[in-house]
């Protein structure tokens, strides 16, 4: 089913960020166990802290077996248009610190890669 390749693209960046930082989190704080396993730990708790209330928020808003998506609910502006424009915000917020992570991986790798090269 190509039509729902678009919901899955959030995930898909996500996934893409996370195992793109973690080498530059680690050159960042000098291979210090402990301050990598700090910083992977927080890193990971606060966008699954994000994830469970984003869960909890959008589950609380249909009835059980209702069949309803609870996430069109909330973009249709059934809910508020305040919680509307929150949703969109997340959302947007949400893509842009996966584009954030993945940038900024992507060039201390090309950096590295290119003193590599000119070091040769």
């Amino acid at each position: 089913q190509w039509g729902e390749m678009g919901s899955v693209c959030p995930i898909l960046f996500l996934a893409l960020v996370f195992h793109d930082l973690v080498p530059v989190v680690c050159s960042y704080l000098g291979g210090d166990t402990a301050k990598i396993r700090a910083a992977l730990v927080w890193g990971s708790a606060v966008p699954l802290g994000m994830f469970l209330a984003w869960d909890a928020v959008t589950l609380a808003l249909v009835e059980p077996g209702s069949g309803m998506d609870p996430v069109q609910l909330l973009e249709s502006g059934e809910a508020g248009a305040t919680m509307s424009l929150l949703v969109q915000g997340f959302s947007m917020l949400a893509i842009i610190t996966s584009f954030i992570g993945t940038t900024l991986s992507l060039s201390e790798f090309t950096v590295a890669e290119l003193q590599e090269l000119t070091d040769a």
